[in-house]
């Protein structure tokens, strides 16, 4: 490759240097290693905003530079001029234990410590009837003597467990809706329209049996009163669920089990 001669010498290492392209016949420097190095070398007399003192800086940085120091620059961009500026800081008195201390304006602590704070808590609370029982509160105090030794009816008895088995079907897996009952799969909202088209009468999970042999409770998915029938319908057997109804098989018998080979006969899948 054909090298041209450059007259001029290299501003910073003052050596005649060759270039190897015809625009860079007026080139100043002989390498990028001279410009920036030269560049180091260029000082900018500044003036302080802060104090006023004259320094000099170097580079493109420095020619953007306000502040002789961080101290100047940290207190010229105190107060107001800071960006960060939340309002300045105020004085309080903790209601605990009477000591000053200072927060800022946005802030809503009320006490100087966490300790202060759980106090205050405490105080709060008594105040309202967050955290009280029969016996700090003399109304509820009351309705305990009168109820002391009185056992619920039958009916209250009745409404709560109704009530209960109602929130948990709502809250415990139920994903389904089918006339106004709260089903566990798909499966079984199928089956359950399936009874319907053969008009037969169905109830949904109505009773919880109690399983003496393995000490379990069950609860079979329908039961239908005309045949005096429980059946579950079941996609996948677990270990579980087939010891449960093997151990209802062997108390009581009458359940019918509906796995995917009955549900496509049946044409529901």
């Amino acid at each position: 490759m054909k090298k041209y001669k450059n007259n001029n010498k290299c501003k910073y290492c003052k050596k005649t240097f060759y270039v190897k392209k015809p625009s860079r016949i007026n080139s100043i420097y002989c390498s990028r290693k001279c410009y920036f190095d030269n560049r180091h070398l260029i000082l900018y007399d500044k003036k302080c905003e802060e104090c006023g003192k004259v320094f000099k800086t170097n580079g493109k940085i420095g020619m953007n530079k306000k502040y002789c120091s961080r101290k100047c620059s940290n207190k010229h961009l105190s107060g107001f001029e800071n960006p960060h500026w939340k309002g300045g800081k105020i004085e309080k008195h903790c209601p605990v234990c009477n000591d000053i201390f200072s927060v800022f304006l946005n802030e809503r602590r009320k006490s100087c410590s966490m300790k202060c704070g759980n106090i205050l808590k405490k105080i709060n609370n008594k105040k309202t009837n967050l955290g009280k029982t029969k016996y700090d509160t003399p109304h509820l105090m009351k309705m305990s003597i009168e109820r002391n030794g009185k056992k619920r009816s039958k009916e209250i008895c009745k409404n709560i467990s109704i009530g209960t088995a109602k929130w948990c079907k709502r809250h415990s897996g139920m994903r389904y809706k089918y006339k106004k009952e709260y089903m566990r799969s798909n499966w079984e909202v199928l089956f359950a329209i399936f009874l319907d088209l053969n008009e037969i009468k169905w109830k949904y999970e109505p009773d919880r049996i109690y399983l003496s042999k393995i000490n379990k409770t069950y609860i079979p998915d329908f039961y239908v009163p005309e045949w005096d029938t429980y059946i579950e319908v079941k996609g996948y057997m677990r270990d579980t669920a087939l010891s449960k109804i093997n151990a209802f098989k062997k108390e009581y018998g009458n359940i019918i089990i509906i796995t995917k080979k009955e549900m496509k006969e049946f044409g529901l899948i």
